[in-house]
């Protein structure tokens, strides 16, 4: 296994060959972790753009309805 940089407080926990799983499992936690709040920021950042584009519309909406339709 190639070294991995690391905090030296937390250097204590690989020293043993016993713990490689230990460390794999909690890498592979901490991405998932990582990539799961990246997954719900763009969830919520997109939501947000649909918002401003539904206004948008709306508003292009009124006006061609108005054009089509001047005395409603």
């Amino acid at each position: 296994f190639e070294k991995i940089e690391m905090p030296e407080d937390l250097a204590y926990c690989y020293n043993k060959m016993g713990n490689i799983y230990l460390k794999l499992n909690n890498k592979t936690e901490y991405f998932e972790s990582i990539i799961k709040a990246y997954e719900i920021y763009m969830e919520i950042h997109l939501e947000k753009k649909a918002l401003k584009i539904r206004e948008k519309l709306k508003k292009v909406d009124k006006k061609v309805y108005k054009q089509q339709f001047p005395n409603y």
